[in-house]
């Protein structure tokens, strides 16, 4: 699964089907400063993911989050 979310390109035509403007797909393929960035920022992402996941939205049986919700839009929403 890690794979088939990671940005790897052996061709500037793999990489040019994800961007519209071509310039950049070769910079893209070419400057390897640029394909350092985006790997960084693939593991920024995947950590923020983990984070998210395994902390800020973690629930169980024993320990509910509670999301603030306006509960008059809410019914007023319903009964609409």
């Amino acid at each position: 699964m890690n794979q088939k979310f990671n940005f790897l390109a052996n061709s500037p035509k793999e990489v040019e089907q994800y961007f519209e403007d071509k310039e950049v797909a070769s910079e893209i393929f070419e400057d390897p400063s640029v394909a350092i960035a985006l790997e960084e920022e693939m593991k920024s992402l995947k950590a923020d993911r983990e984070s998210l996941r395994n902390s800020i939205f973690k629930m169980t049986n024993e320990e509910m989050s509670h999301m603030p919700v306006n509960l008059r839009r809410v019914v007023e929403d319903a009964k609409a």
